[in-house]
C-alpha cells in the first residue's frame, strides 16, 4: 500500500509539474531572461521619483532660443563661433560644457513605433491603453513605471509580453544609471534622466507641451573643470517658453 499511495503522490507530482511548464512556460522563460537580461542595467529597475533638488542657478547669464524654444543659462561663457546646427543643435561653452538640443512633435515616439511595427490603433489600444496613445508622454510614463520586478509568472502571456516591451523601451529611452525624475513647468512636464549630483557622462531632460517636445542634454567636457548642477538645469527647465524663433540665437 505504500509503494502504491508513493506511485500515485509521484504521478500526482509530475501530472502538476507538466500542467506548470505547460501553462506558464513563457511567462517562466521570461522571468529567466529578464533576470539576466538586465541585472547590469540599473535604469531598468528604476522608476520615476519626484525631482527633490528646486533650487535655481539665479547667476547672470544668457537667453538662448532654438527651435522655437526660449531659454536661459546660467552662464555668459557660450562659444558661439563652435555652435553646430544639424538635426540638432550643439551649444557649447568655454568652461567645457556643452547643451545638445533637439525636438519634435509629442507623439513622435508612439507614431514610429505604429509604423516601425505595423501594429493598428486597435491593437496597440487593446496592449497599452486609450492613455499610451495621447502622447509620447504617457507612453513613457507607462514605459518609465515598469520593471523587471512588475513581471509575474502568473501574468497572462499578453501581459508578459506587453511588459518586457516596456523594460525594453524605457532602457533605451532613459540611458541613465543614476536616476528618472519627473519634472514640470509651466505649460511643460517630462523626465529628467539623471542625477548631476552624481556625476553621470550627461543629464537630459525631455519636456513636453501640447505643442510638441524639446530635448535638452547637458555634457560636461573631459577637461571641464566646471560640473553641472541641479540648479543649472532648473533655471533652464523653469525659463523655458515657446517663441517664434527656431534658430540658435544669443541674447
Amino acid at each position: 500500500m505504500r509503494k502504491r499511495a508513493i506511485a500515485t503522490a509521484v504521478a500526482v507530482a509530475v501530472v502538476s509539474i507538466g500542467a506548470f511548464v505547460w501553462l506558464f512556460w513563457f511567462q517562466a522563460l521570461m522571468l529567466i531572461e529578464m533576470h539576466y537580461s538586465y541585472r547590469h542595467i540599473p535604469v531598468a529597475h528604476m522608476t520615476p521619483v519626484e525631482l527633490s533638488d528646486r533650487r535655481i542657478n539665479s547667476s547672470e547669464g544668457t537667453k538662448l532660443s532654438t527651435f522655437g524654444y526660449d531659454f536661459e543659462v546660467p552662464w555668459k561663457d557660450i562659444d558661439a563661433e563652435h555652435i553646430k546646427r544639424k538635426a540638432m543643435i550643439l551649444i557649447p561653452f568655454r568652461s567645457g560644457l556643452q547643451i545638445l538640443a533637439g525636438h519634435g512633435s509629442s507623439h513622435d515616439l508612439v507614431d514610429t513605433a505604429l509604423e516601425s511595427t505595423k501594429i493598428d490603433l486597435k491593437a496597440f489600444r487593446a496592449v497599452y491603453g486609450d492613455r499610451a496613445l495621447q502622447s509620447d508622454y504617457e507612453f513613457l510614463k507607462l514605459a518609465f513605471n515598469t520593471t523587471p520586478a512588475s513581471i509575474r509568472l502568473t501574468d497572462s502571456k499578453q501581459d508578459v509580453a506587453r511588459k518586457s516591451t516596456l523594460v525594453l523601451i524605457k532602457s533605451l529611452v532613459a540611458q541613465s544609471d543614476s536616476g528618472i525624475f519627473e519634472v514640470q513647468a509651466h505649460d511643460f512636464r517630462g523626465f529628467q534622466y539623471g542625477d548631476p549630483d552624481k556625476h553621470p557622462k550627461r543629464v537630459t531632460v525631455l519636456l513636453y507641451s501640447s505643442d510638441g517636445a524639446i530635448e535638452l542634454t547637458f555634457f560636461q567636457g573631459d577637461r571641464s573643470q566646471a560640473a553641472i548642477s541641479q540648479g543649472d538645469i532648473n533655471r533652464v527647465i523653469q525659463t523655458l517658453r515657446h517663441n517664434a524663433i527656431a534658430q540658435t540665437t544669443q541674447k
